[in-house]
């Protein structure tokens, strides 16, 4: 889990250019992590956030009323593998850029201060020399507070351009070409969303100077924005809507892997303590719906990703099922591992 392994990171940076610095950058975010709630989104999740993603702006919009980071700091990790394979299923079309950087994991440090949600995005990529866990360079915001924040004089007209989506993706992007109000909202959304240079890296770029330096570390910086809106926007931001739906859950308390721990010990790796899975609950109708029809655990679990959430006066809901965090002191080290 990448949680665990961002502080094992901090070894490969002494090998790297410049690695004393980008070590004491790393070390820094480490030890917030280490105060975080952790949250890892299992494969079902992944897909559930992609779907929730795809729902209309306007209704993502409305649920920002009732978003609220379930402790004061918070982790939420995903598969990158994952989400390109839900986005997939989903007919989204998101062919592989040749030479693009491939990201095979992300990790979302949040916390929330009178409405703004404050991020910091730590990523795993693969490289030909072996795996790089890295701080983006970016600190990034996004308003949740009520009202509208881009100017109405702004709006967009919507109309229609071309892509080669299928499925639910095709809908919504069909949706977005012909109506004004669902663009709005979503132009809404990513004008709430702001990010800037991390403040951990400022000492880099006033340490090096050069006007060749800051040209490129500018294009960096406008890079790692954009990836961390991609990120917080397509996973994290539906995870904390399905995290604050107001239906029931199931926990079970898993004690740490005492077989892996075992391995990764022999490796040098740091162990993984022990977590919560959250699971998600049918209601008992729609269960006994399921069964009867001869559904398998792994087949409902398959059709619960097509739910949808709903906005209510009193919250959000999650129609059929939902995700809640709540956090433990029951365990040394608390995960939240979001699964059906």
């Amino acid at each position: 889990m990448l949680f665990v392994d961002v502080g094992e990171s901090l070894k490969s940076w002494e090998k790297q250019p410049m690695g004393e610095f980008y070590s004491s950058v790393m070390s820094g975010v480490v030890s917030r992590i280490g105060k975080a709630s952790v949250f890892v989104l299992d494969q079902n999740a992944t897909a559930m956030c992609a779907n929730v993603f795809f729902s209309r702006p306007s209704s993502i919009l409305s649920s920002l009323a009732f978003v609220r980071l379930p402790t004061e700091t918070v982790w939420i990790e995903y598969s990158n593998v994952a989400a390109r394979e839900a986005f997939a299923r989903l007919g989204n079309d998101n062919s592989w850029r040749e030479g693009g950087v491939f990201i095979e994991r992300t990790g979302m440090l949040l916390t929330q201060r009178e409405g703004a949600i404050e991020m910091e995005a730590v990523a795993q990529f693969r490289k030909d020399d072996g795996r790089i866990i890295e701080l983006l360079t970016a600190r990034c915001t996004f308003d949740t507070t009520p009202g509208i924040k881009i100017d109405p004089a702004e709006r967009r007209t919507p109309k229609r351009f071309e892509h080669n989506s299928t499925g639910q993706a095709k809908r919504y992007y069909d949706l977005l070409s012909r109506d004004e109000k669902e663009l709005a909202a979503r132009d809404e959304i990513t004008h709430r969303f702001g990010g800037s240079l991390h403040p951990d890296y400022v000492s880099l770029v006033s340490s090096l100077g050069g006007e060749d330096f800051k040209r490129t570390f500018q294009k960096t910086l406008e890079g790692h924005v954009s990836d961390t809106h991609t990120m917080f926007t397509t996973q994290i931001l539906p995870a904390l809507i399905l995290m604050n739906c107001r239906n029931a859950i199931e926990q079970e308390y898993v004690e740490a892997p005492a077989k892996l721990n075992k391995a990764r010990r022999a490796k040098g790796r740091p162990e993984i303590g022990p977590y919560r899975i959250v699971k998600l609950k049918l209601r008992p109708k729609q269960k006994r719906l399921y069964e009867q029809r001869g559904y398998t655990g792994i087949q409902m679990s398959g059709g619960l990703v097509i739910g949808h959430f709903k906005v209510r006066k009193t919250g959000v809901f999650w129609w059929s099922p939902f995700v809640r965090g709540i956090y433990s002191h029951e365990a040394p080290r608390t995960v939240h591992m979001v699964t059906p």
